[in-house]
């Protein structure tokens, strides 16, 4: 399941095998970029599905501080997003697609 955030506070994202989860920050995959939202979290974990973080907003410099964790997928679609937290604990893969 998809979804886009405003503001959420806490997160995770497809914790059981059977699952699948999106977090987008603005607008999810094909839909047309907009302002970034705010995740109000100290950190994104991976669970054991298959789990992805799509960064396709608007802005010129959004600074995402959650540490993320596990081996999901982070996709840079659109927008410019700085990753400012220690995300040692990603194993997952990371696509950039704008």
């Amino acid at each position: 399941a998809a979804s886009a955030f405003g503001s959420v506070d806490g997160a995770a994202a497809a914790a059981a095998p059977s699952t699948d989860g999106e977090r987008a920050v603005s607008t999810v995959t094909g839909a047309a970029a907009a302002a970034a939202g705010a995740l109000n979290a100290a950190s994104v974990q991976f669970g054991q599905g298959a789990g992805a973080i799509n960064f396709n907003h608007t802005d010129t410099s959004y600074t995402f501080a959650s540490a993320i964790g596990g081996a999901g997928s982070i996709d840079q679609i659109a927008g410019t997003t700085n990753l400012t937290a220690n995300s040692s604990g990603f194993t997952g893969g990371t696509n950039v697609n704008g």
